[in-house]
């Protein structure tokens, strides 16, 4: 009992670090650009390091799983995450009336860059790091998924007003993650799977969230049906890019589901 209660206490210690972090003052930096930095940096850090130190603390029972083996998570999230991209290539060659600009806006580029590594990282620490771990350990798989979908998909849709598109949409890339998770045995390969994804189809094409005016290699401007393009949401809601998510998904817990049969 004390474990368990102990268990939800450092995961509610997560999730207040992530809200707080966002809280804090920062107008002691006078430089508005590391300002900017610091404040897109410092949910991830504060996260990163409750996990860290909770991994620590666990570490006999079941953090070791949390980093698995770092450099084939790595090449293998990147994998499936180049392979999400592919799906927005295939949204850009049937939208027939696509435009593109290609001098598109790269003042900034970097900063954006480095807002998506951020972004991914921190929502998949969150729902796929220490907590995930727990659950899964404590209570089952199917506790750890579910949990992982509702927060990944709470966590991207927070501040917006979503419809069941968008839902259905943030959903299936979180089932996505949640495969690799498994199949890879660490929290590394869904971070890269997610990086690839956001860095590609928003500071480098430009079509994550239409209109939205950020640093980006290109800009593409998509015209069509919205169950193409994915209306105002962008192309995350395409349903060639939610097909892609759900292949994935289907995939990779395939392939983990055989290799857990052979051990």
């Amino acid at each position: 009992m004390l474990s368990a209660l102990f268990g939800l206490l450092q995961a509610a210690a997560i999730f207040a670090a992530y809200l707080l972090s966002g809280k804090i003052p920062l107008g002691i930096i006078k430089s508005s650009s590391v300002r900017e930095l610091v404040g897109r940096l410092l949910p991830f850090v504060c996260v990163l390091i409750l996990t860290l130190i909770f991994s620590l603390v666990n570490r006999k029972k079941f953090s070791a799983r949390l980093l698995g083996r770092p450099a084939r998570s790595l090449a293998a999230g990147a994998a499936v995450g180049a392979a999400m991209v592919l799906a927005v290539a295939a949204v850009l060659w049937l939208a027939k009336s696509a435009s593109f600009d290609a001098a598109g806006k790269s003042e900034g580029i970097g900063s954006v860059c480095l807002a998506a590594l951020a972004q991914a990282c921190t929502h998949t620490l969150i729902s796929l790091g220490f907590i995930y771990e727990l659950l899964r350990y404590r209570v089952g798989s199917p506790a750890a998924w579910l949990y992982s979908v509702v927060c990944f998909t709470l966590l991207e849709l927070l501040g917006t007003q979503p419809n069941a598109m968008n839902v259905i949409a943030v959903a299936s890339v979180a089932l996505a993650l949640c495969a690799v998770r498994e199949l890879t045995e660490s929290v590394v390969a869904p971070a890269a799977a997610y990086s690839v994804w956001l860095i590609a189809v928003g500071p480098v094409l430009g079509i994550a969230m239409p209109g939205a005016d950020y640093g980006r290699l290109i800009g593409s401007k998509l015209s069509g049906p919205a169950i193409l393009t994915g209306g105002s949401f962008g192309v995350n809601a395409s349903a060639v890019t939610v097909s892609a998510a759900l292949i994935a998904a289907a995939a990779c817990a395939g392939a983990a589901a055989v290799r857990h049969s052979k051990e």
